[in-house]
């Protein structure tokens, strides 16, 4: 069964106005979402979850930096805040990282889970 273009882009207007609705992240929204298109267009359970974090990653990036400049530009950023909070996040993400590439597909699935409660 194959997903229309008309669909993902209707899905991505309705994730898009849940988060900014409900205050939560678009990943919150987007990763139980994938799963489910990912699961109708015949995506291997073992990396399903993987490709769901990591496409909804892959879009957290460039929003991120797209908000990050039209917060600066009024004057909504406070610098020296991000500096001191930049190593630790660093930091904190590549350990993460590293132990993610060795999980499972389930404990990709349980931890989404518990993160990210529907």
């Amino acid at each position: 069964m194959s997903v229309s273009l008309f669909f993902l882009v209707g899905i991505g207007g309705a994730i898009g106005f849940l988060s900014g609705l409900f205050g939560v992240g678009g990943g919150a929204v987007i990763v139980p979402v994938l799963y489910e298109i990912f699961r109708v267009l015949g995506v291997a359970e073992e990396v399903r979850m993987q490709l769901c974090v990591g496409t909804a990653l892959a879009l957290i990036v460039p929003t991120s930096i797209r908000s990050y400049y039209a917060h600066k530009a009024k004057g909504a950023v406070d610098d020296a805040v991000l500096r001191i909070w930049a190593l630790p996040i660093i930091g904190g993400a590549m350990p993460s990282a590293a132990s993610r590439r060795a999980a499972s597909a389930s404990n990709w699935r349980r931890t989404s889970c518990v993160m990210s409660p529907q």
